[in-house]
């Protein structure tokens, strides 16, 4: 025990930093960035030397599938952020794309040496099947990659996937998803201060258009060049006593750089928000402002949706044109007999939680096409669930209580045709699902796009109790689940192709970007932002194409824009 560590096996590359981490007294052992940089420094290929592990020509994935914007576009993304935990498998990546990660035996033993430091530093001893698990650990995960004959895999469990027969609603969808992707380590170009008292300046929303950074507050919408942070234009309530309540956000932020705002009266408080504005970011505006007369859903629901303002109203939903403000539809209350309980638009659908009948709490689910407010599909809940709450909208996901230990909850997710819909239990043989993150917080630990959604899970495990897993909205089965050494992960972004999380390494200085693929959960890459976030219930990140802005609350520093480092 007290010789020199068996390195057997491991690269000679590696093998001293193996050993160091290795070694009986923590003094004598490099630090998580020591290990970090020297594990990078390891994997790097002679950059005239072909690589092994590279896939053929005409095979690899390419990044800029499922539509991310180019830089300067118009995409918009709005997420908050779920606490600073966890820590990132390393990749090579590229400006504007990444490089896939090659399966060459010295980028899988740095991996392995940075994960061993980490659960050194930390104390932690090293559990066998507590990294990624295998595949039987779950209740079978499935991909496309899947070899014929595994008693894990299902043969027809990917033939629906990406190849639902949806009609397509019609309207243009909101701005395209963001363009954060793990593209390399990001420099911080610039900090805008924000002057006022700590409530006065609570973030209640952020946006990134080709036009600004618009970042609002209770004062209102304060727009800002999103290249160097200077001040274009400031937007405030359109009442002297208002207040901003809260804005649309997510993939439903913007729609043709207009972004949407429900502003309250001061002296009534927050929750009497009952006029919505929309803020052009071109102009730097309030193009107009109308009644609603508050929210008529346990959830308030605001967003930009198939070419819509789709709000939830005091006698219903309704669909506004975003540059007017005229009404394009309603859906009012009392529809056969049901009450609205809850509403949550994605880009081109909106749905609906319906209280039907004689029951107590919401046991419909609808689906309505934002563009013209018709009904595409219902699916009436079981009637054991006690409570249900929308957490995405495209696909659909409701999370199910049904009371007692919490033993039998469940997540129902139902595909874009809504005739396919499943029950994943809470817990499973690999942790609970995280259906209810934090207070304050947008649900940030799940996401959702084309037939996938993709979940955080607390996994009981010392080493890894945080992972993420992948659900195929149409076969109902979890196609993978991976875990995250240090923490929980906060999903920034996702698209056709893979999902953007991020994370963080520890106590050091330095958040990453980690982006996995959408099939079977490999690691694409991962970048860095050169800080932490001390506060991470009120910020929000905001991105497109090789840009990102990080809007903060109750901070002397208001905004903060990082672009991708030059070669990085």
């Amino acid at each position: 025990m007290h010789g020199t560590p068996d390195v057997t096996g491991v690269p000679a590359e590696l093998a001293d930093l193996v050993r160091a981490c290795l070694a009986r007294e923590p003094a004598d052992r490099p630090t998580p960035t020591e290990v970090i940089a020297a594990a990078r420094a390891a994997e790097s290929p002679d950059p005239e030397a072909p690589d092994p592990g590279s896939p053929p020509a005409g095979t690899q994935r390419s990044p800029g599938a499922g539509g991310a914007p180019a830089p300067g576009g118009g995409a918009t993304t709005s997420y908050p952020l779920a606490p600073p935990r966890s820590p990132a498998p390393t990749a090579a990546a590229g400006r504007g794309g990444l490089r896939r990660l090659a399966a060459r035996p010295v980028a899988l033993a740095a991996t392995a040496a940075v994960t061993t430091a980490a659960l050194l530093a930390g104390a932690f001893l090293l559990l066998p099947g507590d990294d990624d698990g295998p595949a039987s650990a779950g209740p079978g995960p499935t991909s496309p990659r899947t070899p014929a004959g595994d008693k894990d895999g299902d043969q027809d469990a990917g033939k629906g996937r990406g190849r639902t027969a949806a009609p397509e609603p019609s309207g243009p969808a909101a701005d395209s998803p963001a363009g954060v992707t793990a593209a390399g380590d990001r420099v911080r170009d610039w900090r805008a201060p924000v002057s006022g008292t700590e409530n006065q300046t609570a973030l209640v929303g952020g946006w990134l258009t080709e036009h600004a950074a618009a970042r609002t507050d209770s004062r209102g919408t304060l727009g800002l060049d999103a290249a160097d942070g200077s001040r274009l234009w400031s937007v405030p309530p359109p009442k002297g006593s208002a207040v901003a309540c809260r804005t649309s956000q997510g993939r439903t932020a913007t729609h043709d750089g207009i972004g949407a705002v429900v502003y309250g009266d001061r002296d009534d408080g927050l929750d009497d928000c009952g006029v919505v504005g929309a803020v052009d970011t071109a102009a730097g505006k309030l193009l107009w402002q109308r009644e609603t007369g508050g929210s008529s859903t346990r959830s308030p629901a605001v967003g930009m949706s198939g070419g819509l303002l789709v709000i939830a109203a005091e006698k219903g939903v309704l669909g506004l044109d975003p540059r007017t403000g005229d009404e394009r539809w309603q859906r009012t209350e009392g529809i056969d007999g049901c009450q609205l309980s809850d509403a949550l638009p994605g880009p081109r659908t909106t749905v609906l939680m319906e209280t039907c009948g004689r029951a107590a709490n919401p046991n419909t689910v609808v689906e309505l096409d934002s563009a013209t407010g018709k009904e595409r599909w219902r699916f009436e809940l079981p009637d054991n669930a006690t409570e249900s709450w929308p957490l995405t909208a495209e696909p659909v996901s409701v999370q199910l209580g049904r009371g007692g230990d919490g033993s039998k909850n469940a997540l129902l997710v139902i595909d874009r045709t809504g005739k396919h819909h499943h029950e994943i239990p809470v817990h499973t043989q690999f942790g609970e699902l995280n259906l209810n993150g934090a207070e304050d917080i947008a649900l940030p630990w799940i996401g959702a796009y084309g037939d996938s959604v993709v979940v955080a899970v607390e996994a009981p495990s010392v080493v890894s109790p945080d992972r993420l897993a992948a659900i195929d909205a149409v076969t109902g089965k979890i196609r993978w689940h991976k875990g995250l050494t240090f923490g929980a992960p906060s999903i920034l972004a996702m698209d056709g192709e893979s999902v953007t999380v991020r994370t963080e390494f520890g106590t050091e200085d330095e958040v990453h970007l980690v982006e996995y693929a959408l099939d079977d959960g490999e690691v694409l890459g991962d970048g860095t932002l050169p800080a932490a976030f001390e506060d991470p219930t009120d910020r929000r990140v905001a991105a497109a194409g090789d840009r990102v802005v990080s809007f903060i609350g109750r901070r002397a520093t208001g905004a903060e824009g990082y672009t991708v480092r030059d070669g990085g």
